[in-house]
Parts: structure tokens; sequence; C-alpha cells
């Protein structure tokens, strides 16, 4: 039997990681943020004649802000705009203008906010990959692993011990789980190694050792950034950084990187887009992972997800119809609230207010509340 073990940003609450309305907040706000001429927006520094790009960005991520909450109205939903939704807008106006993932239903948006004089004159296009940029730095910056608590993943030992744990699969960008597996010398394996580099380098899973956790995180890492590097000169790397070091002067700390390609972190942030998101780059190879460790797997362990990821959901629900699968165990303390701010899909296919899949078990606690005897005696039952 093989268990793989499904974590979202729940599970790391408990450690102080801030959650995605206080994220929200910092963003619509910018207070304390500011630009460097590096083209980084940092939480507590900046250039003062670089702030007119802060008051810039935060000035259309209010109207998207706006026009997303007019949209739930419409339809008469009840949502709490957030940030990962007007990153979702800014990038579908950055990819149309890039020709990238145009979406010519978005034109009378684009029109709407050129009629505006502050993104009139092609400002639009500049301020949107700003505003995109803006964003990804806050959460990046505000997700930094700070507070040494992780006490929350102990069971991940009686797992492995007890149910055959091979695979943890994170949507978290933070590194609480990476810092208790290391703490705690579980052997994993994530797909970076140590090379000719000082630092650990993606190497991918095709030569994964054998009898360890495979630890996979789809939407990326604080500490992960593409690295150019020299002899022979490549770009687009990725490395594993510590971030206690100035990223953009990289080079300064081996002599093989000439500098990072980008700045910020190799991060999925957003709602929809992160399906575009899985077919490319180290995010397609990761989710490719995660279709065949599910394919293998007969228990999953749910928690800290509230099933809004529709690539995610998707092969959840596909897994339930696998012949070798058993139960799927979700981790979550109120049952109405999880259906609620679910998916469509999670309501058709996995729970809904009057029916559960035969193979689905819910145990109402939070993670860090949660018991192996609890877990065991649903997988017999």
């Amino acid at each position: 039997m093989i268990t793989t073990a499904l974590f979202g940003s729940g599970v790391s609450y408990v450690s102080e990681i801030p959650g995605i309305a206080t994220i929200t907040e910092k963003v619509l706000s910018g207070d304390n943020v500011g630009r460097q001429a590096d083209s980084i927006y940092y939480i507590g520094s900046g250039q003062p004649y670089l702030q007119q790009k802060v008051a810039e960005c935060i000035n259309l991520i209010k109207h998207i802000h706006d026009d997303i909450a007019n949209f739930y109205t419409l339809i008469q939903e009840d949502h709490a705009v957030n940030y990962e939704d007007i990153y979702y807008v800014l990038k579908q106006i950055n990819d149309s203008f890039n020709l990238e993932f145009e979406n010519p239903a978005i034109n009378s948006l684009i029109e709407k906010l050129q009629a505006n004089e502050d993104f009139s004159n092609g400002k639009l296009r500049d301020v949107a990959r700003e505003a995109i940029k803006y964003i990804e730095c806050i959460v990046w910056q505000m997700i930094s692993y700070r507070k040494f608590t992780f006490d929350q993943f102990d069971i991940i030992i009686d797992l492995f011990k007890e149910l055959n744990l091979k695979n943890i699969v994170s949507l978290n960008h933070d590194t609480v789980l990476d810092t208790y597996l290391q703490n705690r010398n579980v052997d994993y394996y994530d797909g970076f190694n140590y090379t000719e580099y000082k630092f650990p380098q993606w190497l991918g899973f095709e030569n994964a050792p054998p009898n360890i956790i495979n630890f996979l995180k789809l939407h990326g890492s604080i500490d992960w950034f593409e690295v150019g590097v020299l002899k022979p000169q490549r770009g687009n790397e990725i490395f594993k950084l510590p971030n206690d070091i100035y990223i953009q002067a990289v080079h300064h700390e081996d002599e093989k990187f000439w500098g990072t390609t980008d700045g910020t972190p190799k991060i999925l942030v957003g709602t929809f887009n992160k399906m575009l998101g899985y077919l490319s780059g180290i995010f397609e190879i990761l989710y490719d992972l995660f279709k065949g460790k599910l394919k293998e797997s007969n228990i999953l362990i749910v928690s800290g997800y509230g099933f809004g990821d529709k690539g995610i959901n998707t092969q959840l629900s596909n897994w339930l119809n696998y012949e070798s699968s058993i139960k799927m165990i979700i981790i979550h303390p109120n049952k109405n609230e999880l259906i609620l701010k679910s998916r469509g899909n999670f309501r058709i296919n996995i729970m809904n207010e009057d029916t559960i899949h035969p193979k689905v078990r819910l145990i109402q606690k939070k993670f860090e509340d949660v018991k192996l005897e609890e877990i065991l005696n649903e997988v017999n039952n």
C-alpha cells in the first residue's frame, strides 16, 4: 500500500504564515512597500524617486479589485476579492498585450482602463507588468519563513511508518515543511541536489533515490530562483537560494553564477492562470509527476487545501475512479465552510451537503490537532 499526502496553505497557519486575506490587505494598501532600482518591490525599503511606481500599481490593482467585486455582485455570488483574483486578471491583460495567452473577451476592460488618463498613451501595458511583479514580491516576502514552529508535521513520521507515506505534494510556497523535514532528519527528495555549484540545483526526479519520501512543491517555492551560469554560459537554471543573501548579487556567492534572470522566486500565483503554468517548465514536470504519483497511490490524505484549484481538483476526481484507490482522507475543521468555498468539481464529484463519495472520509479537525489513530480508523473502516 502506498500513501500520498497533499497539503495546502491551511497547514502552515499555525506557523504564523500569513493567510490570503492578510496578504491581500498588504497588496491593496502598499503600506511600507517600496521599489528599488533593481526592479524589485521590497517591504520596508525602496528609493523615494521610485515610489510613484508603487502608487501606479496600487491604483491599477484597486480598479481591477472593484471590477472583480462588481462581477461577483452581478452573478450574485458572495466572494471576498483577493490578491489571487487580481493577479489572474493582471496576467490576462499582460498576456494579451504580449500575445502569450491573449483573451479578446477582456478588450472592453482594457479599453475602459485606457480611457483613464493614468493608464492612457500606452501606460497600461507597463503598469500591468509592474503590478504583477509588485504582487509577486509582496507574496514572496510576506511568507518568507521566520517562525520555527512546525510541530504540526510530527504526524508525518508516523504516516511514513504506519501507512507507507511515499509522496508529499505541497501547494505552498513557504518553507515550513521543508524546514521540518530537515530538522527532523527525515530523508526526502525534492528534485534538487548539489552539483558543482554552491547551492542545490534542480535536477528533476529521473534519478530520484529509492525508499525515501518524494516531496513535490507544485506551485514553486520562495527559495527557488532562476540563475544564469557560466562555462558554458546558460540561463534559466533553477537553484535553491537562502533568504539571507541579496539575490541580485548572487554572482558574489559563487563565481560560476553571472546573476539571476528575474530576481523573484519561481512561484505560481493567481487562480485559473495556474492551469497554464502547469503546461511549461519546471511546473509542467512537477504536475506530470503529481499525476504519476497519484496513480501509484492507494491512500490519499488531504489537508489545508480548499479545493479551489481546477487543475488539482481534476486529478483528485480522476484518482477516485482508479481501481487502485482505496480512501481519500480529508482533514478540515468545518465541512460547511469547505463545501461553500470549494469549486464545483468538488461539490459534484467528491462531497456536498447531502452526499459524499464512497471512497472519501472527512475528519473535522485542524491538521495540527488530528491524531494518527483517527486517520488509521478512517482508512480501515
